[in-house]
C-alpha cells in the first residue's frame, strides 16, 4: 500500500479509533492524522502534506462540504484525493461538485469498512483518470 500520510477529519472519536485500527491493520507503516474539529484543519495542511484525506460530512461548526471547499480553494491541494466518508448519502452530488474524489457511506460491519477503506488506499491516485473519476459505495457495497 503506497499511502502513508492519511488525514482523517471527523468529530466522532469512536469513528477515528475504528478507522485508525483498520488502516494500521492494512498498512502498519501508515500515519493517520486525526482532526476532530474541522476549524483546525489549516494546522494539518502543512508539509509534509497528507497523501489522502477522509472527510466526514456532518460535523459541528464547519460541515464536511465547507471543509472540502476550503481545501479545494487552495491549488496546493489539487492533487490530494479527498474521500467523503459519511452516513449522509443524500448529498453525494454536492460532494462531487465541490471536489470530492469518492464518497463512501459509513459501513455497519468491520469487514465492509475494511473493504471500502482498503479500496481507497489501494487506488492509483497518481493516474489522472482515476483521480478524476467519482464513485459511491453504499452500505451494501453497490457501486453506482
Amino acid at each position: 500500500m503506497a499511502l502513508y500520510r492519511i488525514l482523517f477529519v471527523d468529530d466522532d472519536n469512536d469513528d477515528y479509533v475504528l478507522f485508525s485500527d483498520i488502516v494500521k491493520e492494512l498498512n502498519p507503516d501508515a500515519n493517520v492524522i486525526y482532526v476532530q474539529d474541522p476549524c483546525d484543519i489549516d494546522k494539518f495542511l502543512t508539509p509534509p502534506l497528507p497523501e489522502i484525506i477522509f472527510l466526514d460530512f456532518n460535523m459541528p461548526k464547519v460541515d464536511g462540504i465547507e471543509c472540502l471547499k476550503k481545501i479545494r480553494a487552495n491549488s496546493v491541494f489539487n492533487k490530494i484525493p479527498i474521500v467523503v466518508y459519511s452516513v449522509y448519502y443524500d448529498r453525494v452530488a454536492e460532494a462531487y461538485k465541490y471536489g470530492a474524489n469518492y464518497f463512501i457511506v459509513k459501513q455497519l460491519s468491520i469487514n465492509k469498512v475494511k473493504s471500502s477503506v482498503g479500496a481507497m488506499l489501494n487506488r492509483n491516485w497518481e493516474d489522472e483518470e482515476t483521480f478524476k473519476s467519482f464513485d459511491v459505495y453504499f452500505r451494501d457495497e453497490e457501486k453506482i
